[in-house]
């Protein structure tokens, strides 16, 4: 089988909709799912270097062939990337400029 890591978006899990849609589409093919749960250590107390760090180790313990990103999942993937982990990546609508983006429609506090 093909290891490609999946890593959902904000707010999801490795039970997404697009997850499990995809699984029995690409088994066939020799492609098998790998979606870590990136709501690291919780989703309430989510922590932006955590999620890459279980992402990484998730990579180390199965290399994968591509990586695969949806939202805040694509810049976990983009973050993998940078740090070493190899092949073709697969963005949807990555979370790329978000902080600056809601930077300018938040009013600055008084």
């Amino acid at each position: 089988m093909t290891s490609v890591l999946y890593f959902h978006g904000f707010a999801s899990s490795p039970a997404s909709a697009k997850i499990t849609a995809l699984r029995p589409l690409l088994a066939p093919h020799g492609i098998e799912l790998n979606a870590p749960d990136l709501n690291v250590p919780s989703f309430e107390q989510l922590d932006f270097d955590a999620v890459v760090e279980h992402a990484l180790a998730a990579a180390r313990i199965t290399p994968p062939r591509a990586m695969v990103g949806s939202s805040l999942g694509a810049l976990v993937a983009l973050s993998a990337a940078q740090r070493g982990v190899g092949g073709p990546l697969l963005l949807f609508a990555p979370a790329v400029g978000v902080a600056r983006r809601w930077q300018a429609e938040i009013p600055h506090a008084r």
